[in-house]
């Protein structure tokens, strides 16, 4: 018995240490597995098969890379667009077909740190990011012509955008309540701690200028919980505005019918 006991104090313990350790790595690597970026070489091209043109913005000396997805003919107005954790603009710019064949133009900005932006990731440089990209927008349309898209963790610039300036209306697509509620939902135990980023969704909505905001989200969102997104309902208009996409996962929406019928009652007022 004095054996079994000492065996299972020594199992106790390395399970201790070892849940030690993964919380201690949770914390040091927290940057790493909430941007998730490619880079590109300063001279990459993009290459997309609609029309469109590179822009570089000045951040505080550092340059923030764009792409602008123009209209041949007259515009219904302009989509400034908030991209996912992951990749760069030459894979995001492939939705901008989304808006460009209902009339929109559109203007995605790559984080700093994301393709050939310079800087690094974080909460703050995205939020500056979205109030340097609205000031471009505005150069060209005025806020009842712009629309705030986010999608992803681009929900939180998006939704911190529409708390600090005026535009036509806010579309989320698969957002978070907050950063510490989807964390708490799928993986609480490894982060026991305050979180470095927070991306609080939830309180920009409320705060927003704007009286128009809508949410598009799968009920089979592997990455953000159907749950968490649900929570934001409550700080829409009404619960119209809350579309639900039956089977949807978390990169897959644009793949349902019901994605773009809600785009297009949005955005042409069908």
């Amino acid at each position: 018995m004095k054996n079994l006991g000492n065996n299972m104090f020594k199992i106790l313990l390395i399970l201790i240490v070892l849940y030690g350790l993964l919380v201690a790595l949770s914390y040091l690597f927290q940057d790493k597995m909430v941007f998730l970026p490619t880079k590109l070489k300063a001279q990459y091209a993009f290459s997309f098969e609609q029309k469109f043109e590179e822009i570089v913005l000045d951040r505080s000396g550092e340059k923030l890379s764009g792409v602008y997805f123009t209209q041949t003919d007259t515009s219904r107005g302009l989509i400034l667009y908030f991209h996912g954790n992951a990749d760069d603009l030459q894979r995001w710019g492939n939705y901008a077909v989304d808006f460009t064949r209902l009339g929109y133009e559109v203007m995605m900005i790559d984080y700093p740190g994301y393709g050939k932006s310079e800087g690094k990731p974080s909460e703050e440089n995205f939020y500056e990011s979205a109030l340097i990209a609205y000031e471009w927008a505005r150069g060209k349309y005025p806020p009842e012509d712009i629309i705030i898209y986010g999608r992803s963790i681009g929900s939180g610039p998006a939704s911190y955008l529409s708390a600090q300036k005026d535009a036509r209306l806010l579309i989320l697509e698969t957002p978070f309540f907050s950063m510490r509620d989807v964390i708490n939902r799928r993986f609480a135990v490894f982060f026991p701690y305050q979180l470095k980023y927070h991306f609080p969704v939830f309180e920009h909505l409320q705060n927003r200028k704007m009286e128009e905001a809508h949410i598009f989200q799968g009920t089979n969102d592997e990455t953000v919980p159907y749950e968490s997104a649900i929570k934001l309902r409550p700080f829409l208009p009404d619960e119209s505005h809350f579309i639900t996409i039956e089977g949807g996962r978390h990169k897959n929406l644009a793949e349902f019918e019901e994605f773009h019928q809600g785009l297009r009652k949005i955005l042409l007022q069908e």
